[in-house]
């Protein structure tokens, strides 16, 4: 029970403490740490269980035609590399048929190229 001393008015209501609020709040934290975790390491799983990166992330390399459709949607900047060698910094994929892909204008083989999703 608190008293006022001003007037001397006895209330009923104690102080309440913090810690079940704050201990709530890092219990919390900890179940979405955890939870996206999960999500994460599931995106990076092929389907033949091989870990790979997902296709937003730099390093991606782009190898089926769905992947490139992927691409081209969501206008990833793509580098162009040709026997372990950058060939071109590239861009945005333009389009590709079953053979070539399209960047920037240019025509790339996909038979000699590879196709990297790039950092910036």
């Amino acid at each position: 029970m608190v008293v006022n001393m001003m007037n001397g008015i006895k209330s009923g209501a104690e102080p309440e403490s913090a810690w079940p609020w704050i201990i709530a709040f890092f219990i919390l934290g900890a179940i979405i740490l955890f939870i996206s975790w999960i999500f994460d390491n599931l995106n990076a799983l092929s389907d033949n269980g091989e870990k790979s990166l997902p296709l937003y992330k730099p390093g991606f390399i782009l190898s089926t035609d769905a992947q490139f459709k992927e691409a081209i949607n969501n206008r990833s900047n793509v580098i162009v590399y040709q026997s372990g060698e950058i060939l071109d910094y590239g861009g945005p994929i333009e389009s590709q048929t079953e053979i070539a892909v399209t960047i920037a204008g240019n025509h790339y083989l996909k038979t000699i190229c590879e196709f990297r999703i790039r950092y910036w």
